[in-house]
């Protein structure tokens, strides 16, 4: 599990644990909203990661891109004219 991830679960925790202790947050519903939390918290980093995986494909393509441009141009005698 990345880094990220794992540091976004513990500010839940310790956001819940200092919630409990100084807002008198209700024991009943703590369970509940930790639940929720945790699956934005993954909801969140799931998609970050997809959009960052996306991010570096586009990048890469457009460099593939770019060179099999220039290799049209040079095929192509476009270049010289």
């Amino acid at each position: 599990m990345p880094f990220h991830i794992i540091d976004a679960l513990a500010t839940v925790i310790l956001g819940l644990a200092v919630s409990f202790c100084f807002l008198k947050l209700d024991p009943s519903i703590t369970a509940s909203l930790f639940a929720h939390m945790t699956i934005g918290v993954l909801a969140l980093s799931s998609f970050g990661m997809t959009v960052a995986a996306l991010g570096l494909l586009t990048r890469d393509i457009n460099m593939l891109l770019g060179v099999a441009e220039m290799m049209v141009f040079i095929l192509s005698v476009q270049v010289f004219l």
